[in-house]
């Protein structure tokens, strides 16, 4: 369900940097799992040890001991939790004709974030493929995000400039 911006230019944009401040806490999430997870697979290998220090040699321990600390802490319900409110609000955007392509580019973005959330917080493959594939994921969308800024820099930077 849409839920009406007034089909206003300034309420859209002002909706919209509500959103892009969640967006940056989503990211900021996934970027501690993910070096979490990615630190506890790598001393797994090469130094024979759980985050924890504990000797092993078995990756699933390291892994799972990771996951443990980080729901211990609430980081992986966190970041799916404000993921579902990020896609939440960009459905909830109803933009102007004036700001289409604009909502229609940030819902791309919305949507490389979900996918990269996904990722991040569910462990499978390979050490390689993990790294690989988030790695491509978080440039993807810092490309997205880099031409979207230079796209509208207009509108996100001169947001309220009608008060």
């Amino acid at each position: 369900m849409l839920v009406s911006c007034g089909k206003s230019e300034k309420e859209f944009d002002e909706k919209l940097s509500q959103a892009r401040v969640l967006e940056l806490q989503v990211e900021m999430y996934n970027a501690i799992i993910h070096d979490a997870i990615v630190d506890a697979w790598h001393d797994a290998i090469f130094k024979n040890k759980t985050p924890s220090g504990r000797y092993t040699r078995d990756l699933d321990t390291a892994i799972s001991e990771a996951c443990d600390s980080m729901d211990k802490y609430g980081f992986r319900d966190s970041v799916q939790s404000l993921n579902s409110q990020l896609l939440q609000m960009a459905s909830e955007l109803e933009p102007p004709a004036s700001r289409k392509e604009c909502y229609d580019d940030y819902v791309e973005i919305v949507s490389c974030i979900s996918n990269l959330t996904r990722k991040c917080c569910s462990v499978s493959g390979s050490y390689k493929s993990y790294c690989s594939e988030t790695n491509d994921l978080f440039e993807t969308v810092s490309e997205k995000k880099d031409k979207f800024k230079i796209k509208y820099g207009n509108i996100l930077n001169n947001k309220n400039e009608e008060k």
